[in-house]
């Protein structure tokens, strides 16, 4: 895996390459960063979003870019032994995230 653990964010979960740049969305735990390989130092990590706030036990597990270059996301509720069946389902675009 290219990206195992970010240094004091978390486990990484989800890897997309972003179409046309040097860049990555990155999932570690319920939030999604833009990783630039272009830009030293920690300035390469810039977070866009958290979902699921003041829920830290749940995680970003999977995620895909569609056709348009939107970003879908699932989400488990809970992690490891705490985890449930349920979870959440995302949209991140250029103007916000959405919740379905």
């Amino acid at each position: 895996m290219l990206l195992k653990y970010c240094a004091g964010y978390g486990e990484v979960n989800v890897v997309s390459l972003v179409s046309k740049s040097r860049r990555l969305l990155v999932a570690v735990r319920s939030s999604l960063y833009l990783l630039d390989w272009g830009v030293a130092g920690d300035a390469a990590l810039r977070l866009l979003t958290t979902v699921d706030q003041g829920l830290p036990d749940n995680v970003i597990n999977e995620g895909k870019a569609d056709a348009y270059g939107r970003f879908w996301a699932g989400n488990l509720i809970g992690y490891g032994p705490s985890a449930s069946s349920g979870g959440g389902f995302y949209l991140l675009d250029s103007d916000a995230v959405n919740v379905s």
